[in-house]
């Protein structure tokens, strides 16, 4: 994300589903647990897709299987 974009990292799989954020200009990216151990091996994939996200976009971060 650039310095002026506003994002939101989370990992509430049901904000999508609670808050009416279409007209928002925010990127989210929505982690698959707030587990640290699964979290900690995915920093990567999560620091690629924040840098990559754009206001307005919506990105799952997905763990693979076995984490």
């Amino acid at each position: 994300m650039d310095r002026v974009s506003d994002g939101l990292v989370l990992a509430d799989k049901n904000l999508r589903y609670q808050q009416n954020l279409k007209a928002r200009r925010i990127a989210l990216v929505e982690l698959p647990t707030n587990r640290w151990p699964v979290l900690k091996a995915l920093l990567t994939q999560i620091v690629s897709v924040v840098e990559s996200a754009r206001p307005g976009s919506d990105t799952i971060v997905t763990a693979a299987e076995g984490l």
